[in-house]
């Protein structure tokens, strides 16, 4: 991974953002109401995933299926 990529405030996020993932995946998010469900579509019909934009999850103090999972500016 690109140490170089800035990560997004989930404040910041908006329909329609382009973004990518740690595994470098890069998509456009579908849906961000909830921190710890950002939806992200990524590109070329290749799927989506659900991310966790609450740092809180990475210490388990948040619902015991979530986690950390941060998404950056492309």
């Amino acid at each position: 991974m690109n140490t170089e990529l800035k990560i997004i405030n989930f404040n910041d996020l908006i329909v329609g953002m382009r973004v990518q993932d740690g595994d470098g995946n890069i998509g456009t998010v579908i849906e961000c109401n909830d921190v710890h469900n950002v939806s992200v579509e990524y590109d070329n019909n290749r799927g989506g995933g659900l991310y966790c934009l609450s740092e809180k999850c990475s210490e388990g103090e948040e619902a015991e299926m979530q986690h950390y999972d941060p998404l950056y500016h492309v």
